[in-house]
């Protein structure tokens, strides 16, 4: 029969029409976990955010330090009254500096990853509650 062709009647959004939707999802619990979901997101957001914050402030606070003890250390030299003992100083000097700015280092990275650690966590606790919540609801609907 050609020229013939069969349509298949179709109504917008038929699949949130069934009457058996409601049975197998309950609209507003899927609308609540989401919104669980999204609080989780936001909460992890926000404790990374403040972990930025605070490496940042760290950051700067350090480079400013810094600065201003390359400015004195400046002022404060003179060339001319270099003997061998104050050479061995600044040496130590040096020395100590280096490994507090290892040691500054070390933390500015401990701060970034307690935030990330952190925010982890929210997300990793919320995906164990979607879990606990869909084993609930399969267990609801087995018996």
């Amino acid at each position: 029969m050609a020229g013939t062709r069969k349509t298949a009647k179709t109504t917008p959004h038929v699949f949130f029409q069934l009457p058996e939707f409601e049975q197998f999802f309950d609209p507003s619990a899927l609308t609540k976990a989401q919104e669980k979901n999204m609080e989780a997101l936001i909460e992890a957001n926000r404790i990374a955010l403040d972990g930025y914050k605070a490496v940042f402030a760290r950051q700067t606070a350090l480079f400013e330090e810094a600065v201003a003890k390359t400015k004195a250390d400046l002022a404060a030299f003179k060339p001319e009254a270099l003997t061998q003992e104050a050479a061995t100083e600044k040496l130590n000097e040096m020395k100590a500096l280096t490994e507090k700015a290892f040691a500054d280092v070390k933390d500015v990275v401990d701060l970034a990853q307690t935030a990330q650690r952190k925010a982890f966590e929210v997300l990793q606790a919320r995906a164990e509650e979607v879990m606990a919540e869909m084993k609930a609801e399969v267990e609801k609907l087995a018996a």
